[in-house]
């Protein structure tokens, strides 16, 4: 099996595997509807998306709605549990630095039109932070942060 296969199975698996019930009845009917697997629609999805956000083209739309969507989905989840636990501390920094990030955009308008792919750097950056795979925002320690805030 080619890498490109083992690939596209890995994403097969993780979006039926990790898509709540409502979204596996959507993804069975297209798939049922086209005869064509949902793994290709969502590569051609992303890859369309990539093209609008190079080209320009939306770009902050974009990069927001990738910052927010999903983010808002796990913090809902994650505050459905009882018990505050780490990933609670994660995603709420998640949102400090997502408004933040979203504050000096806003302020900084002007510059930020003349930085070439600051879109595709926020993105990546955003995606580092909420994926779970990469952890990004674990090694955050909120309490730090706010020690070094009340010294200045």
């Amino acid at each position: 099996m080619s890498a490109l296969a083992t690939t596209l199975d890995d994403l097969r698996q993780k979006i039926y595997v990790d898509s709540p019930a409502p979204l596996k009845d959507i993804f069975t009917l297209v798939e049922e509807k086209t005869k064509v697997n949902i793994e290709y629609f969502v590569l051609g999805f992303a890859v369309l998306l990539a093209v609008f956000v190079f080209a320009g083209v939306g770009a902050g739309f974009i990069s927001n709605a990738i910052g927010f969507l999903y983010p808002a989905y796990a913090t809902l989840s994650v505050l459905e549990k009882p018990k505050p636990d780490q990933q609670t501390t994660a995603w709420l920094t998640y949102w400090v630095m997502f408004g933040a990030i979203g504050f000096i955009e806003r302020i900084f308008a002007v510059l930020v039109s003349r930085i070439p792919l600051f879109y595709p750097i926020k993105i990546t950056a955003l995606l580092w932070c909420m994926l779970p795979q990469y952890k990004g925002l674990n090694n955050a320690d909120p309490k730090a942060t706010v020690e070094k805030a009340k010294e200045n």
